[in-house]
């Protein structure tokens, strides 16, 4: 190997395919993170990047007759050297965090089309409740005092923004969140929705990366005969281990109807649908029902679990309302989100860590609108007792705002996505969820 002088990067370990570097300031950075895992991962010849904000250590693992060990050392180099975080082509966390409460904040957003009573229906039902009560509060204190300064202060304490600032920078810190494990999404109304899903479709082309090859010789087999085969090991089961804890833990959370997208008549789909005890939907149905999944009006809520090449087929379904894709490669997803989640092949086992911290973030969503709703009433009473000007009625709303936001980001910081991988939050907080929703 050439020697190269590069301070920043310290080569810990070396093998043939397999690089493990110290970089400089990697050590809790994000954006250098990021971007190594970016860059790199676009390069011909790397199979995999995995750069740790805790050892400040990137472990590359890579195809030597494409790529040599100094021209990662150079590529390493140049990630250094970028001021700004590179970005992921649509995916939501490019946005500005200013721009998306003072969105939330204007009164001429507030009740647009594009914010969906159906995904923020919590919020709307609290803003009704809390203009009535400011409304009547207003016109009880213009009566009694005779004071418009008063009425205007308890009104403007009554604007109920603050609910949507809150769903919203609870949906942008959570993505945010995910981000960094990985997982991309392409709108915040996406992360709000998974918490009401209970059907999931989920594509069998997941399933069956081992068994296309065995389709034509197992086709004059029955579901009975391929068990049999399975059984005495003289075939593999198309179920590996992961997948089924994977159906396992989303089912603990709550998600119970579950099918996969398919031949119905093929027997490995068949087989898979038996062991699992998950439904089956026809590749015809939906080839002749385009608006499957798409009626609103029942309480079904569904979410399409597919890989980017189905929705290259089912075009229709890149607008259904909660698509999750897949990528088997990861340079496709960098350069164009096809779902409104978004995650590589190898990260499939983190799906129920999503949902979980959907529920998380339901809960303390609920809690933190609690507090600011009754600090707003608090402030309204204030303003009726002359405490309170108009002037300091804003300065009051906006510092209950921020305060809540902080909280937000503080509790979302302190938890860990890894920690909870064995789900025991969701075991002992879906009795909570079930009576709320």
């Amino acid at each position: 190997m050439i020697n190269l002088n590069y301070n920043r990067i310290k080569i810990v370990s070396s093998l043939p395919g397999r690089l493990r570097a110290n970089i400089s300031n990697l050590f809790r950075n994000d954006k250098i993170a990021f971007n190594i895992k970016i860059i790199l991962i676009r390069s011909k010849g790397i199979f995999s990047v995995k750069p740790s904000k805790v050892t400040g250590n990137v472990l590359i693992n890579y195809d030597t007759a494409h790529i040599s060990e100094n021209e990662i050392i150079i590529i390493l180099d140049k990630c250094l050297n970028i001021k700004s975080k590179l970005k992921i082509a649509e995916d939501v966390n490019n946005g500005s965090l200013c721009k998306i409460i003072f969105h939330a904040l204007n009164p001429l957003s507030l009740f647009e089309k594009k914010r969906a009573k159906e995904i923020y229906r919590n919020e709307y039902i609290g803003s009704k409740k809390i203009i009535n009560i400011s409304l009547i509060m207003s016109g009880i204190t213009l009566l009694v005092t005779n004071s418009i300064s008063k009425a205007f202060s308890v009104f403007i304490l009554g604007y109920p923004g603050i609910l949507f600032s809150i769903a919203l920078v609870s949906c942008y810190y959570a993505s945010s969140k995910l981000k960094y494990n990985g997982i991309y999404f392409k709108d915040y109304h996406s992360f709000y929705l998974i918490k009401d899903v209970n059907t999931l479709l989920i594509d069998s082309s997941l399933f069956l990366n081992k068994f296309y090859k065995y389709n034509k010789s197992l086709s004059h087999l029955d579901r009975m005969d391929f068990e049999k085969l399975i059984i005495l090991k003289q075939l593999e089961n198309p179920v590996s281990d992961r997948m089924k804890s994977i159906i396992e833990n989303i089912r603990l959370l709550g998600i119970s109807n579950i099918s996969i997208i398919g031949n119905c008549k093929n027997v490995v789909i068949n087989y898979i649908s038996y062991y699992l005890g998950i439904d089956i939907l026809d590749y015809e149905v939906l080839k002749y029902n385009a608006n499957y999944g798409f009626n609103n009006k029942t309480k079904e809520k569904e979410a399409f679990l597919v890989t980017n090449e189905f929705l290259g087929e089912f075009q229709e379904y890149l607008y259904h309302d909660l698509v999750i894709c897949v990528y088997k490669n990861y340079a496709a997803m960098t350069d164009m989100l096809k779902g409104n989640i978004n995650f590589k092949y190898n990260y499939m086992d983190k799906l129920p860590l999503i949902i979980e911290l959907s529920h998380f973030c339901s809960e303390i969503d609920i809690q933190t609108k609690n507090v600011a709703l009754t600090l707003n009433i608090i402030g309204m009473l204030l303003s009726i007792m002359d405490y309170l000007n108009p002037l300091k009625s804003i300065i009051f709303y906006s510092f209950n705002t921020l305060i809540s936001i902080l909280t937000l980001k503080f509790r979302l910081k302190l938890y860990n996505i890894e920690k909870n991988n064995n789900l025991s939050y969701v075991k002992h907080k879906l009795y909570f969820y079930k009576l709320i929703y």
